[in-house]
């Protein structure tokens, strides 16, 4: 039973929050399931969550900030997820 709680046993993660939990806690439960995968070497995919106005990608109102190798760039959770990499998500980028 012991070896279900060990993270180096797990083959992948898969999450996602709510914000009704209270503004940035949710997000902040998955940033850290995001860094402790990495630490373990185990892939993470992280279902994130926004308020969708238009739902296609043209309001930009769900942007999240994603790691790029050229820096940090932008990609809409409506079109291009909502689920993204644990890695490549930039929880702590400015806009």
């Amino acid at each position: 039973m012991t070896d279900l709680f060990n993270i180096e046993n797990w083959k992948a993660i898969v999450t996602g929050g709510t914000r009704g939990l209270g503004y940035g806690m949710a997000e902040g439960l998955l940033e850290s399931v995001a860094e402790r995968a990495a630490a373990h070497g185990v892939p993470c995919q992280l279902s994130m969550e926004r308020r969708m106005a238009c739902g296609i990608g043209i309001c930009l109102g769900c942007a999240i900030a994603i790691h790029t190798p050229g820096g940090v760039t932008y990609k809409k959770v409506c079109k291009d997820g909502p689920v993204f990499r644990g890695e490549e998500v930039a929880f702590h980028a400015q806009p």
